[in-house]
């Protein structure tokens, strides 16, 4: 073997070596993360606290654009400091559309295509706390930045394959992409202009059913988590006296329940824990996409509303993590989909003549005899992450 030979072997052998090093650290780091799990009581710890929906509005949605698979995406909403209310995301059509806080349609900010200030027909919205709007271009694969009116500011390339998005108080973007190796890394921060910050987590299962979760904390950092167990962590894991792991045992949520073969068809879909936010009081409410009670086989999976609301609950959990117990639960017969920052849950539905129509709520958090302290009475989800 010739000495170029050779020196190729010894780079391969470095490299593997390196590489398996990292590998090992990582396995390391999540089996000493492992052992460090809190477990929250899944017993509701607060008879008086109860888990109440309140309507905040309805969009009429231009009926020669159904795109009405979006009830199951979250981030189309988003809610500006005016009480503006922004639509974008699979069934926007051509552009953004704003509508006043009562719901009339004002005005339209950019249009389809791929240049700056244009954006494909599927995004996902943001707005930083002076109502800067970002951007999350699904179809360009790409993040852009626009001023309050909708002016264009500058873009950077998103991930590719992304599912979930935040942003932090540390005004960083974190992103949860489903991995294509097992050594790939599942959640990336961002700053504001797309440079890589950290890359974190492994897949913990089947690569074709890995999916997950990303949300703002008000450490600053993030809550995240995967679908098919019911384990929330915190980022960074060294942010909080609390812990940084916590963990559920529930009987309607078997953890890594095997995915079917054949979902909504032939068998029921198993339970994914989808979302979760952190309120002003410190607590956390979690949302999982349970099946219907009703459910029945044989139904093929359309992604109508109606089809939606066949198919999928959505089960509410509010978690005292400080005290590791469950304050409230509540279970909707309809599937939510959430705003990427604030108070608001929305669902896509038909009016009585067919028309699609986008109806937003909030949640509150009621303790009747107030038991719990100060704030809970009036314990609601965040207007935006501050």
């Amino acid at each position: 073997m010739g000495a170029a030979s050779l020196d190729h072997v010894q780079l391969r052998g470095g490299l593997l070596a390196m590489m398996l090093g990292q590998l090992l650290m990582a396995c390391t780091t999540e089996s000493r993360s492992a052992s460090d799990v809190r477990e929250i009581a899944a017993r509701t710890s607060c008879s008086t606290c109860t888990i109440e929906l309140e309507r905040a509005g309805v969009l009429a949605i231009d009926s020669s654009l159904p795109r009405l698979d979006a009830s199951g995406r979250s981030c189309l909403l988003a809610r500006a400091s005016s009480g503006e209310i922004l639509f974008g995301g699979a069934i926007a059509g051509d552009g953004i559309e704003v509508y006043d806080a009562e719901g009339h349609w004002l005005r339209r900010i950019g249009r389809r295509g791929a240049g700056p200030g244009e954006f494909g027909p599927m995004v996902r919205l943001l707005l930083t706390p002076e109502d800067s709007i970002l951007v999350i271009d699904d179809t360009n694969i790409r993040v852009q930045v626009l001023s309050p009116s909708g002016q264009y500011v500058r873009s950077w390339n998103a991930p590719a394959r992304y599912q979930s998005v935040a942003l932090t108080q540390r005004r960083t973007l974190m992103f949860y992409r489903p991995p294509q190796r097992l050594s790939d890394p599942t959640f990336l921060e961002l700053d504001m202009n797309g440079t890589e910050l950290a890359a974190f987590g492994r897949p913990a299962g089947r690569l074709d059913v890995e999916a997950g979760f990303v949300s703002g904390s008000s450490d600053g950092g993030a809550w995240y988590g995967r679908y098919w167990e019911f384990t929330i962590q915190r980022h960074p894991p060294e942010c909080c006296e609390s812990g940084s792991r916590f963990k559920l045992e529930l009987d309607w949520f078997p953890p890594n329940e095997p995915y079917p073969e054949h979902p909504f068809r032939a068998a029921q879909p198993p339970a994914a824990l989808y979302d979760v936010r952190e309120d002003s009081s410190g607590y956390l409410w979690t949302f999982t996409a349970a099946p219907d009670p009703a459910w029945k086989a044989g139904t093929a999976p359309d992604m109508t509303p109606e089809w939606y609301r066949r198919t999928f609950d959505t089960i509410v959990l509010v978690l005292d993590v400080e005290r590791s117990t469950v304050l409230a639960t509540k279970r909707f017969d309809h599937r939510f989909s959430l705003t990427c920052a604030g108070d608001l849950l929305y669902r896509i539905d038909e009016s009585a003549s067919g028309e699609p129509r986008l109806e937003m709520y909030r949640l509150r958090l009621s303790d009747q005899l107030g038991t719990q302290g100060q704030g809970t009475s009036a314990g609601t989800l965040p207007h935006r992450t501050p």
